[in-house]
């Protein structure tokens, strides 16, 4: 009876090869991927709705919105409204 048990447990996979696991980098990684596809998001629905807007302006309003992004990353992305028109 020992041996057999010895042998199940010499024989059984590791924990880590049942499934993989995430760490805390990773779950960080995709929390931030996914929090900076909804302010692009945000920001080109800003876009569409106040046409006038520069990214100046939206750069402006994000932080009373509560998001803190550079300014560089508004301007792409006021830039592709541009080329659409």
């Amino acid at each position: 009876m020992a041996r057999d048990l010895l042998s199940h447990l010499l024989h059984s996979p590791k924990p880590d090869a049942r499934k993989p696991s995430t760490t805390p980098a990773t779950r960080r990684a995709q929390a931030q991927a996914s929090e900076a596809q909804h302010i692009r998001e945000l920001i080109f629905q800003m876009v569409a709705e106040n046409p006038t807007w520069g990214a100046l302006r939206i750069h402006g309003e994000l932080p009373m919105l509560g998001f803190e992004v550079s300014r560089s990353h508004c301007v792409p992305l006021d830039e592709a409204r541009t080329q659409e028109s």
